[in-house]
């Protein structure tokens, strides 16, 4: 009988089973303990990703509902609800396999896929705190927390940020004047180095500097600041392919996506 594969040479085998069949690797699983023991181990997917240059894939989604929502029309087929996994939070936003939740009075940070709380108060934005990061296994790692939002009375902004790594948060950047207050609405937009938010509003938006912690205000569109606009519901930010800062709203059963261009000096254009 000859000897069994080396576990370098089995790996290799497994880390070519097609991530769109994802019933092959648990089948793979049941083949003996050995083969088990390999597929668990925590740097398997990671190796996994790196090797097939995607990320993780789609398992599930979050959805915000409220008390006497009638959720049963909602729901697609294909996705069961999981009653053990639902918390009494609502979905801020979410980066690198974590999930900013909120209660109305605290922000917790979630990682679905370990089942992991972190409470660190409130917050706006959260994302891996590694600069180097490919953030294809980075949920374990250290995270921030950015918080944005406007002085009372002032419209001054400011920003505090959250260091999981020292449990605490910094000290307070302010920022330039704006008439609007922070909505509170999700999602943020990570674009580069940069996170963007909404203003209330849906007229301006923060663009906050990961780097320097220096926010700026910028601009919509004028045909997107006009009175009657807002009857569309809210824009939704968003990263275009080729890396720039763009936001997406329906307008008359038409989805109308801007971005921005920064040739000949920074517009916004339609596309």
């Amino acid at each position: 009988m000859p000897p069994p594969l080396p576990d370098e040479l089995v790996e290799e085998v497994l880390l070519r089973l097609l991530p769109d069949i994802p019933a092959s690797i648990a089948r793979a699983g049941l083949v003996c303990k050995r083969w088990r023991h390999l597929l668990s181990d925590p740097d398997f997917p990671r190796r996994f990703r790196e090797f097939h240059r995607r990320s993780p894939p789609v398992l599930g989604f979050l959805y915000n509902t409220r008390p006497g929502d009638d959720n049963d029309g909602h729901v697609a087929a294909r996705f069961v609800p999981t009653s053990p996994s639902r918390v009494p939070h609502w979905a801020q936003d979410s980066r690198h396999g974590r999930v900013l939740l909120f209660n109305g009075f605290n922000f917790v940070v979630c990682v679905p896929i370990a089942d992991e709380r972190y409470l660190s108060g409130r917050m706006a934005a959260v994302l891996c705190a590694s600069a180097v990061c490919d953030h294809l296994d980075c949920h374990h790692g250290p995270f921030i927390v950015v918080l944005v939002g406007t002085m009372p009375g002032t419209g001054t902004t400011c920003s505090f940020v959250y260091s999981s790594a020292a449990d605490a948060w910094g000290e307070p950047i302010y920022g330039p004047h704006s008439d609007y207050t922070m909505g509170g609405r999700p999602r943020s937009a990570l674009v580069g180095n940069a996170l963007y938010f909404v203003f209330e509003g849906n007229k301006t938006i923060l663009e906050y500097d990961l780097g320097t912690g220096a926010m700026s205000v910028i601009e919509l569109p004028r045909e997107q600041t006009q009175p009657f606009i807002n009857l569309f519901g809210p824009i939704e930010l968003t990263s275009t392919v080729d890396g720039r800062l763009g936001f997406a709203r329906v307008e008359m059963s038409r989805l109308c996506v801007w971005s921005m261009e920064e040739a000949g000096g920074a517009r916004w254009v339609l596309r």
